[in-house]
């Protein structure tokens, strides 16, 4: 390598690390979106602060709005609104403390459902493997004389 080409690619390197790193960025509207549609409404209840149609739902999602085309963060945002309107606020509780349970004991009770099902439906299976095949009875009032005749005409359309 020449001294021409090492400086050219330090220079390269260089120029590479200097720059910005090429990360999308997400507009404060979109920020405003996504915790309009993460935040339950505190005047609507039930919904969602996105789906909320009452006058103080539209001004919150503005105030919302503006407060991220100031340059605050969505994390700060959020917060504030939980202090402000309580936990109740939040789309889904937060993964820690009880609310924890909220998120792992679906996944145990359907843990625990999938593994009843499995051991009920192997030890039905081992059962009726288990019990032996017992021959068809003869049906009331038939004789053997007209079983055999069956038998035969049943042969026959083979």
């Amino acid at each position: 390598m020449t001294r021409h080409t090492r400086a050219a690619a330090l220079a390269l390197l260089l120029v590479a690390f200097a720059a910005p790193p090429l990360v999308a960025q997400v507009s404060p509207r979109q920020q405003a979106a996504d915790l309009a549609h993460a935040l339950m409404s505190p005047f609507c209840p039930g919904k969602l602060l996105s789906d909320c149609t009452s006058s103080q739902a539209y001004e919150l999602r503005d105030t919302i709005t503006a407060r991220l085309e100031r340059g605050e963060r969505a994390a700060a945002v959020r917060a504030d609104l939980v202090r402000q309107y309580g936990s109740a606020i939040l789309g889904a509780p937060e993964p820690t403390g009880v609310g924890l349970l909220a998120w792992v004991m679906p996944a145990l009770i359907g843990f625990a459902t999938a593994v009843g099902i499995g051991m009920k439906v192997a030890r039905a299976t081992r059962e009726t493997l288990a019990t032996p095949v017992e021959p068809v009875a003869i049906a009331a009032g038939a004789d053997r004389g007209a079983l055999s005749r069956l038998d035969d005409e049943l042969r026959a359309l083979d």
